[in-house]
């Protein structure tokens, strides 16, 4: 044979959350280097050429604060926040109970992402879009959510990024590839004769 042949594709997988880089390196040393040989078993010259692959650092999806809460008929402000490197745009669903809370209102950033959607017609469902002008890297707030509580007796619900299927929570960057992000999930909580709270687990009101 002559000439230019694909000999077959690897598959490589990104095993590190924080960001590295590795040769992808033909070694041609040894008694098992890189070879190639002809039909009599005699060694054909070749130069092998590295590459290299890298891992992108993991970003991360958050709300602000993570876990929050509020008495019956009144409401509390989630924001949410995205820390990435080199992303352009994305969009959320973020689900929840309907029965415990409901998403009354979404006010975005628009300092930083000028372009931005939002649907809320189905119950318990939020679809967000949103877009920069360019590729950012840190720490950004995306937009703030209002949160009602609408249940007269005590109840819980979590706020959760949706992360499978076709209209996932993603990062994109700009030419459309998907930014590597994990989404962490808050909580909402209704509970009679409470005021408007915000805090972590760590530090809930008391009584809660």
């Amino acid at each position: 044979m002559t000439g230019d042949y694909r000999i077959g594709t690897l598959t490589v997988h990104c095993v590190s959350e924080e960001e590295c880089a590795t040769a992808l390196d033909f070694v041609e040393d040894g008694p098992e280097a890189s070879k190639l040989f002809d039909d009599w078993g005699h060694e054909v010259p070749v130069a092998w050429e590295d590459g290299t692959f890298r891992c992108a650092e993991v970003g991360r999806g958050r709300l602000i604060p993570r876990h929050s809460g509020a008495p019956f008929c009144n409401t509390t402000e989630v924001e949410v926040w995205v820390h990435a490197t080199n992303f352009k745009a994305g969009q959320i669903r973020l689900t929840y109970d309907p029965t415990c809370a409901d998403v009354t209102g979404w006010a975005p950033h628009e300092d930083d992402f000028p372009l931005w959607t939002w649907d809320s017609d189905a119950p318990g469902e939020e679809w967000i879009t949103f877009s920069a002008e360019d590729l950012v890297t840190g720490d950004y707030r995306i937009g703030t959510l209002t949160v009602h509580c609408v249940s007269e007796e005590e109840c819980a619900t979590a706020l959760d990024f949706v992360e499978d299927g076709p209209e996932a929570s993603k990062l994109f960057d700009d030419w459309g590839h998907e930014v590597p992000v994990a989404w962490e999930d808050g909580t909402f909580r209704c509970a009679a004769g409470m005021r408007p709270w915000s805090g972590d687990r760590h530090h809930l009101p008391e009584g809660i």
